[in-house]
């Protein structure tokens, strides 16, 4: 053999090598990011977010709340953004917040979802949890910027791109039959609705359920004047949505915090905080009761109203025998006060966290409007209207083992035979939890908290909704197995009450 033919052979092998070892090496990679260096660019940082979202979903640390965009990456969107879509234009007063709100929402999304990479994801991103979040909150001003600054060109695309689908799905409710099966679920909902209205009369006439009746009374509530309060809720922009800082926020709930009074005969009635322990196991811990809030909103005839959301974690709901379906990991109370503009209590509503069994408690200033069909779930309210007060004290009382409210009044019903305190934490905290790998969300990358299926989801999936019972995140609750009806849609209370 030559030497020249050596030599080619050689050549060959070498440049074989190198093209194996580049082909072994992931996409985020070859561009590893100078932190230093870095300039904001529209190629730039669409790299950026396409880079950091394929190593977010490898992770499984992608963050199942607000909705992204395939076309625009670095906007988030609930459902109450996402109403204003239908109302935009380039020249409207409002686009430049509303932007800038869809930016800010996606920073938030992505600080979570950052947070809760492993070392190993970051590793390919080849900066730390705080570098990464600053190029993206350097790339989202940018490009929300590049927006505002030629809305009359991208305005069109954009408004037509923020869409919030809904949480049914219609294949299911097709292939299941919906249309022959709303009749008979219709009268399994009129039996509940009669049931939980008879268990409200005899608890409000003082029949109280088995067990010891515990009060978990808020840690902190009042120390501030209606004045004060008042003031706070002035705190708003174009949209009518919050400005205040994180301690005027806090302020409004401890404000308005309920109490829960729970009928307890074992531990799985007991309030607790969500942990993780040593094997990263969810798991609650009633030594130390916490409820976690929300803030959200709602359009009514015009106007943006607040609204404050108090959840209630409790261990499980307990099988009342082999046949019972609705039993399982986990179970709570999602609390809702939706405020007037002068900050007395409009309406509250309730749901459990797997968005079941919404009920509504109208003030005397609202008037539910009429069903416009029969076979759809409208507004249950198994009392009557409650009294406008900006300074009460509202009692939610939930029944032992299925957690179903029992009642719900503007004062302590009787002598409780305990008083527990709880204390707030923000409901961002179940969704970047600690545990023995690092920070993630207790929910799935569909929103719902693994292990706490219910066998009802084998009954009910005709109703076009995921594993109906599980316990499931924010913005994903559909409340009606008749009809489409979602705790977050923005006009769901417009659509269903009037003021008198």
């Amino acid at each position: 053999m030559s030497t020249s033919t050596r030599q080619h052979r050689w050549a060959l092998l070498v440049i074989t090598i190198l093209f194996a070892g580049c082909a072994t090496v992931k996409e985020p990679s070859r561009g590893a990011v100078n932190f230093e260096s870095f300039s904001p660019e529209e190629t730039t940082c669409s790299t950026w977010f396409k880079q950091v979202d394929a190593v977010v979903d490898r992770d499984g640390a992608r963050d199942f709340g607000p909705r992204r965009f395939k076309s625009f990456l670095f906007l988030r969107a609930d459902r109450f953004l996402a109403s204003f879509s239908g109302d935009m234009r380039a020249d409207s007063p409002h686009f430049a917040t509303w932007v800038t709100r869809l930016g800010a929402l996606g920073q938030k999304e992505y600080r979570l979802e950052i947070g809760n990479l492993s070392s190993k994801a970051l590793k390919e991103l080849s900066l730390d949890k705080d570098q990464a979040y600053e190029l993206t909150r350097i790339c989202t001003d940018f490009m929300v910027s590049q927006i505002l600054s030629s809305p009359e060109r991208i305005a069109p695309e954009l408004i037509t791109s923020i869409v919030v689908p809904d949480d049914y799905s219609q294949v299911k409710r097709i292939a299941g039959l919906y249309s022959f099966l709303q009749f008979p679920f219709s009268g399994g909902i009129d039996k509940w609705h009669e049931e939980a209205t008879t268990l409200f009369h005899s608890q409000s006439n003082g029949e109280y359920g088995e067990g010891s009746r515990v009060a978990y009374k808020p840690e902190f509530r009042g120390g501030h004047s209606q004045k004060f309060i008042k003031a706070l809720l002035k705190s708003r922009d174009s949209l009518g949505m919050f400005t205040g800082n994180s301690e005027s926020l806090t302020a409004l709930f401890q404000f308005y915090a309920p109490v829960f009074l729970i009928e307890e005969t074992g531990q799985y009635d007991q309030i607790g905080e969500m942990t993780r322990d040593a094997s990263d196991t969810l798991q609650l811990e009633v030594n130390n009761p916490t409820v976690y809030t929300q803030l959200s909103y709602t359009r009514f005839y015009g106007k943006t109203l607040l609204q404050l959301n108090y959840l209630a974690w409790m261990p499980e709901r307990p099988k009342s025998g082999v046949t019972d379906l609705l039993a399982g990991k986990f179970d709570g109370v999602l609390w809702r006060v939706t405020l007037d503009e002068d900050g007395v209590p409009l309406i509250y509503d309730a749901i459990h966290p797997c968005g079941c069994y919404h009920m509504f408690f109208p003030t005397a200033r609202l008037e539910m409007i009429a069903p416009l069909d029969r076979y759809v779930e409208w507004a249950f309210s198994p009392r009557e209207a409650m009294s406008v007060d900006i300074d009460s004290t509202i009692t939610v009382t939930a029944e032992t083992r299925t957690h179903y409210l029992a009642n719900v009044s503007e004062t302590s019903m009787g002598d409780e035979d305990m008083i527990k305190t709880y204390q707030l934490a923000p409901y961002d905290e179940l969704r970047s939890m600690s545990s023995v790998i690092g920070a993630r969300s207790i929910f799935d990358q569909y929103g719902l908290v693994p292990g706490t299926e219910r066998g009802e989801r084998f009954l009910f999936w005709p109703m076009g909704i995921r594993s109906a019972g599980a316990m499931r995140q924010w913005g994903t609750h559909a409340t009606a197995f008749l009809g489409r009806r979602h705790f977050d849609d923005a006009f769901l209370i417009q659509e269903r009450f009037k003021r008198r």
